[in-house]
């Protein structure tokens, strides 16, 4: 039970990373537009 608890919280951590990678991303996009 404890394991599957483990397993399931790193991959919710590896995807909150990735998302927050995904926003950072796109604010640095936002931010550099020479429009």
């Amino acid at each position: 039970m404890a394991m599957r608890f483990s397993a399931l919280l790193t991959s919710l951590c590896l995807v909150a990373l990735k998302l927050v990678c995904y926003i950072v991303s796109l604010q640095r996009i936002f931010t550099t537009d020479p429009g």
